[in-house]
């Protein structure tokens, strides 16, 4: 499956929001009519976070800001969770607002553990 996360840091609002979105069927081989990737994804779900909640998980470490992204209805796995946070703490080095696009893609993530453990 391939997933996209937005992270955007709303600074006026005193906010962070990650929104999923997901490729849910399958892709043609060969469309009749050119897709462009955004028009693939299916948006899953938006979760929202207080921007002092943030700042005080980074504070504690990034297993701490994993824990506190990862929710009920928004739990990617570890080695997602890590690159999401890694992009929030990015987001947050900056004096302003801003918005990061994050793309994963399970096939690639299985090939890269399998050649991980040759």
């Amino acid at each position: 499956m391939k997933q996209k996360y937005t992270i955007s840091r709303e600074k006026k609002e005193k906010r962070l929001s990650i929104k999923e979105y997901a490729i849910l069927e399958k892709i043609p081989r060969n469309p009749v009519v050119p897709m462009s990737g955004e028009d693939l994804f299916s948006f899953i779900g938006e979760e929202t976070y207080d921007s002092s909640t943030i700042v005080d998980s980074m504070g504690k470490g990034i297993d701490t800001l994993v824990a506190t992204l990862r929710t009920e209805s928004m739990f990617p796995i570890w080695s997602n969770a890590i690159k999401i946070a890694e992009s929030v703490i990015d987001l947050y080095d900056f004096d302003d607002s801003g918005t990061v696009d994050l793309f994963f893609d399970d096939i690639e993530q299985f090939d890269e553990n399998m050649t991980m453990a040759d």
